[in-house]
């Protein structure tokens, strides 16, 4: 699992972002407020792969794009459909 939060802190770092341990569980990515309102408003996840998209919704404790694309690249990323309650739970491992 290291290998795929490395990958996301590279997608991150490709924009120009900086992250840090999320403190409330240093197995999330955090990036600034900022960074996440510029990521949604510019699009920029659209440059992301389906799988791309879903490795950094499950390392990020902030929602960077609308919930119905989230939802489906989560299905893409972990190969089978996902309940919307499975989202809320913390599976980080």
């Amino acid at each position: 699992m290291e290998l795929k939060k490395d990958r996301v802190i590279k997608l991150f770092n490709e924009l120009g972002i900086e992250t840090q341990p999320y403190e409330r569980n240093p197995k999330l990515i955090q990036i600034s407020k900022e960074d996440c309102q510029k990521i949604g408003k510019d699009e920029l996840w659209k440059n992301w792969t389906d799988e791309e998209r879903g490795m950094v919704s499950l390392y990020m404790p902030l929602m960077i794009m609308p919930f119905d694309e989230l939802h489906r690249c989560m299905e893409v990323a972990l190969g089978r459909s996902v309940w919307t309650h499975e989202m809320g739970l913390n599976c980080v491992s």
